[in-house]
């Protein structure tokens, strides 16, 4: 799956990283800077969107394929774990590493959530296994429109 970075920076304020997928944007990652502490301390805020349509499409028969229906809130909350490691890398003067190196497993992730978010995490999985794979309405309403056959 080739896909590409674009990156645009406002030093000292954001960071837009936008995740290109055969063309089209898959995901975008908004990283806002504010100073802290006087200065001493920087505090980071991300907001990531995915579109799925996107995702679905060119991660289709990968072993990433599930990342492409995981809701946004989801992946806001995967984004925390690997934004720590980096500030902890930077604060070290370390040189950064690939984004996903070191990547936790999702077992690794989920339990290093705290209690609510995992009860959050563990509700989506639920409800995930057990919506329908289409939709009920949309199905019948195509069936009672005479094209039985889904086309």
């Amino acid at each position: 799956m080739p896909y590409e970075l674009k990156v645009e920076r406002t030093p000292g304020q954001r960071l837009l990283v936008r995740i290109m997928m055969d063309g089209h944007e898959g995901a975008e990652a908004a990283v806002d800077f504010a100073a802290a502490e006087g200065g001493a301390a920087t505090v980071m805020k991300v907001q990531v969107h995915a579109d799925h349509a996107v995702l679905r499409g060119a991660l289709a028969g990968t072993d990433k394929a599930k990342l492409a229906y995981a809701p946004d809130w989801m992946l806001n909350l995967t984004a925390k774990p690997l934004l720590r490691k980096l500030a902890e890398q930077i604060e070290k003067g370390q040189a950064i590493g690939g984004p996903m190196q070191g990547f936790q497993s999702e077992a690794d992730w989920e339990s290093s959530l705290p209690p609510d978010k995992q009860e959050q995490v563990q509700e989506w999985r639920q409800y995930d296994a057990a919506r329908p794979m289409v939709d009920p309405d949309a199905a019948a309403e195509n069936y009672m429109g005479g094209n039985a056959s889904g086309n």
